[in-house]
């Protein structure tokens, strides 16, 4: 199954790799909904039928916030199964990953954002793997490597320069690996 051809689109990857704002940009259509607001989780929560009356085309953000949605799509895209109809996003989560492969089994395209790669960020062309046969010479690592490399690769953090120079890898990481629990 395809993106262009399912009724259910799923797009997991790490939190500030650009899901939101991919989506959002390519569904502009879509009535957008993000699970991390309290008042939209609650009505989620309270009344599911109610949610999905108010659009035919969706977008769920952080669905794994409530996962007990997913029961109800699955009974909404059985009936109509327009491709597209409903997007989800959430952070890899294996949790969320087995709940989307069980309930939406046959409905979903499963897709996955990773960050920026070097090539990505520095606007240069994929590195295609057969022109690694041969040796190549060493070379130092440059500045614009270093700064790359302590900088990472995540889309937020490429145009942030004082958060770069503040050293958010330090504070990212420890909040990362308590929210997405590895």
């Amino acid at each position: 199954m395809t993106a262009s051809s399912a009724p259910v689109v799923t797009l997991t990857g790490p939190r500030q790799s650009g899901k939101t704002t991919l989506i959002r940009s390519t569904f502009p259509e879509h009535e957008y909904l993000s699970l991390e607001a309290p008042d939209i989780r609650s009505r989620a929560r309270e009344d599911p039928p109610g949610l999905f009356a108010e659009s035919d085309r969706m977008i769920l953000d952080e669905i794994q916030r409530e996962p007990g949605l997913l029961s109800y799509i699955q009974v909404l895209v059985d009936e109509d199964s327009r491709p597209g109809r409903f997007v989800l996003t959430g952070s890899q989560n294996l949790l969320l990953m087995e709940s989307v492969s069980q309930t939406l089994a046959g409905r979903t395209a499963l897709l996955r954002l990773f960050p920026f790669s070097l090539a990505e960020l520095h606007g240069r062309p994929r590195l295609d793997a057969s022109s690694l046969t041969g040796t190549c010479a060493a070379a130092a690592p440059t500045a614009e490597l270093w700064e790359t490399l302590w900088a990472g690769f995540y889309p937020g953090f490429m145009t942030a320069s004082s958060i770069r120079a503040s050293g958010w890898p330090i504070t990212f990481e420890p909040t990362s690996r308590e929210i997405c629990g590895s």
